[in-house]
């Protein structure tokens, strides 16, 4: 068998993998959507997550997801800011402890990401 030949055969079977699990993906998403649809309170939080500048269904989803829809943390927002890694502090005193802000290294490294 050629090198080409094997070539095609692989990058085939790798596009219809990909294009299997880009199905799969689709379907979740619709499964998430209805059970977001189906339950109130999930649907209100969804609908004032999104109201955000930039804020699309996976990461409004993975949002709620991580903080059980932001009960987690009681609704407080400086908790939750500083379980995703968007809320930097430093160290600040009158003498001589000064320190760059920086995040938690505790803070949801996969959710600061997905938020950046």
């Amino acid at each position: 068998m050629e090198k080409s030949h094997v070539k095609t055969i692989i990058s085939q079977s790798g596009r219809h993998i990909v294009s299997e699990l880009n199905k799969e993906i689709e379907k979740l998403g619709r499964r998430i959507s209805e059970l977001i649809e189906a339950n109130y309170e999930l649907s209100e939080i969804y609908r004032i997550v999104t109201s955000m500048l930039g804020m699309g269904f996976q990461n409004a989803v993975c949002l709620m997801v991580y903080t059980y829809n932001f009960r987690r943390f009681n609704y407080d927002a400086r908790k939750i800011a500083c379980y995703y890694g968007i809320a930097p502090f430093g160290k600040v005193s009158c003498t001589s402890i000064n320190t760059d802000p920086h995040v938690h290294y505790m803070a949801n490294r996969q959710i600061k990401a997905m938020l950046t």
